[in-house]
């Protein structure tokens, strides 16, 4: 194709209002309505007063020194076959800026993939297009699913009404570095989801109208994707769907939208949120309120670089998602590393884990100020919890179980009790430290069956053991009770257990240790039975307990006798 080297007539400056704006004095040249070739505009001040057309395949070329002042409500727009170039110098820039107050229509690639896009020392200025395009913006990609592409290096976006730049989903920015977005009403960037990830930390984002990058919530399907930090937080519309390795920089905080959540669900996508000490990572809302957005949920995510570290997660646990972290699962692992954690300022939990979470690390854990508690996970996985961390300071200050399976495991003392909602069956040898509390929810027990089955349980005179009832009176829960469990690890020393012996339970006891002819066996010392509705401890005839039983623990208030023993 040809390239013209455009020269325009002179005009004559009064018709053109030049009197609006001191600088549309410097314009001579008129720009021209429609371009038919490649063409190259020689370094001049030129005023646009209607939209350019386009042929085919056109590139227009602007190069150092050449302004171009717009009449309101006319723009330039790049569609698909069209192609832009703008090359600047830092001495002098290529200048795109309004006749007046009412603002111009702003710089579009609509569609135009093309690699010649190339904005470079351009200062795009006093653009105000609201009532033209829903795209507000002085620069806007925009395009159905088809890429749009442009490189923008050393320019500045200043000065416009809407937000500085405009990305749609499929945008390109193959070279970004080093651009200035200021004094735009609504902020400097307004961005697709899966784009955000193109926008890097050389540029400034500062001293806007709104101190925050837009985020229009999707899913985030390029990757792996970064966001870096720009020192100004994103704003997240909605909730996304992350189907990729997604890091955060250290500094970066999110605030997330009503209702919004944040879903990483299967093997693929992954969350790399790895703070620092001076710059820790924030989630929060876009209010300071309990339940002002959903949360982080992870749901079959079992991909071992799931993340947070230097994190702080708060104000989430909106809805249906109970906390502001929730590790669910549909049978297959989630896990997650935590170090350095916060979370807080939940409208439910902390941390919510379902049986199948795994907690790869967890170091240095505070969860505090939350509505219903730190922690709610099964049976099956709060093992995991680690007294390096703090559990105090919420609403409710206590483990919330969901009562099922216990493996081979060791439950800690976190400084809160563990409040088991319904019966516990122990597969394996079940560790309980000194200091620990179960609190059991009504008509509840806990059922050692079988050889494999144990309880040790072993406390200190500072530190004894409690399994008490959530509500306390006498015959509110049931029993620990020993069953065809021959394991030499049944031990209970200084374990207190009150307020059980329920009917309903049909245990009969606060304590039991029964079996048919295979026999079981359990040692209980100084400790105590309390307030039990029924029994204190019923000893069946197949059963092998410590000869001192009844002197060696305390025995107090339990209705049916402190201990019975099967003939």
């Amino acid at each position: 194709m040809r390239t013209t080297k455009l020269r325009s007539a002179v005009v004559v400056l009064v018709l053109f209002g030049c009197g609006e704006d001191p600088a549309v004095e410097e314009c001579t040249r008129v720009l021209p309505t429609r371009f038919s070739e490649n063409t190259t505009l020689e370094p001049a001040c030129y005023l646009a007063q209607e939209n350019p057309m386009f042929d085919d395949g056109v590139t227009l070329t602007l190069v150092a020194g050449t302004k171009i002042i717009f009449s309101p409500e006319v723009g330039l727009t790049i569609n698909e076959g069209h192609a832009l170039s703008a090359r600047g110098s830092a001495a002098e820039p290529i200048i795109l800026t309004a006749l007046n107050a009412q603002g111009w229509a702003g710089l579009v690639f609509s569609t135009s993939n093309s690699p010649n896009n190339l904005l470079e020392w351009v200062i795009v200025e006093r653009v105000n297009n609201a009532k033209l395009t829903s795209e507000v913006a002085g620069i806007a990609l925009t395009s159905d699913s088809r890429p749009v592409s442009v490189a923008i290096r050393h320019t500045t976006v200043r000065e416009n009404q809407g937000y500085g730049l405009w990305l749609t989903a499929s945008s390109e920015l193959p070279g970004f570095s080093d651009n200035t977005f200021s004094n735009n009403t609504l902020g400097p960037i307004n961005a697709d989801s899966d784009t955000v990830g193109l926008l890097e930390r050389s540029s400034s984002y500062v001293d806007n109208g709104v101190e925050a990058v837009t985020v229009r919530a999707s899913r985030i399907t390029r990757g792996p994707t970064r966001w870096s930090y720009l020192g100004v937080p994103y704003v997240v519309g909605g909730s996304i769907h992350v189907d990729v390795p997604w890091t955060i920089e250290p500094g970066v905080t999110l605030k997330m939208a009503p209702e919004a959540e944040l879903i990483f669900a299967g093997p693929e996508p992954a969350l790399m949120a790895i703070g620092t000490e001076l710059l820790p990572i924030t989630f929060t809302g876009q209010t300071n309120r309990r339940g002002a957005w959903g949360g982080l949920v992870f749901t079959n995510a079992d991909n071992p670089d799931n993340r947070l570290e230097q994190v702080i997660v708060e104000y989430a646990g909106q809805g249906a998602i109970e906390a502001n972290v929730l590790l669910d699962s549909t049978g297959e692992p989630v896990r997650l590393a935590l170090s350095h954690v916060t979370l807080r300022e939940s409208a439910a939990y902390g941390l919510s884990m379902s049986a199948e979470a795994v907690l790869t690390e967890l170091t240095a854990l505070t969860v505090t100020a939350n509505t219903l508690g730190p922690v709610v996970g099964n049976s099956e996985v709060v093992h995991q919890l680690t007294a390096a961390g703090r559990y105090t300071g919420n609403d409710v200050d206590r483990i919330e179980v969901r009562a099922n399976r216990v493996p081979g495991t060791t439950w800690h003392a976190l400084g809160v009790p563990y409040a088991i909602d319904g019966n516990v069956h122990v597969d394996q040898v079940w560790t309980v430290e000194p200091g620990v509390t179960l609190l059991m929810a009504k008509d509840s027990s806990l059922w050692v069956a079988g050889d494999e089955s144990g309880l040790r349980a072993i406390g200190t005179a500072a530190l004894p053991i409690t399994i008490t009832s959530v509500d306390p009176t006498a015959g509110h829960w049931g029993a620990v009770s020993f069953d065809t469990s021959l394991n030499g690890n049944n031990q209970l020393d200084y374990v207190s257990l009150e307020y059980g012996g329920s009917i309903e339970s049909g245990e009969g006891a606060c304590f039991v240790a029964k079996s048919d002819s295979h026999g079981v066996t359990v040692t209980m010392t100084h400790g105590a039975v309390r307030h039990s509705a029924t029994v204190g401890a019923f000893i069946g005839s197949y059963a092998t307990v410590n000869g001192d039983l009844e002197s060696s623990n305390e025995w107090e208030d339990n209705a049916g006798g402190d201990v019975v023993r099967e003939p």
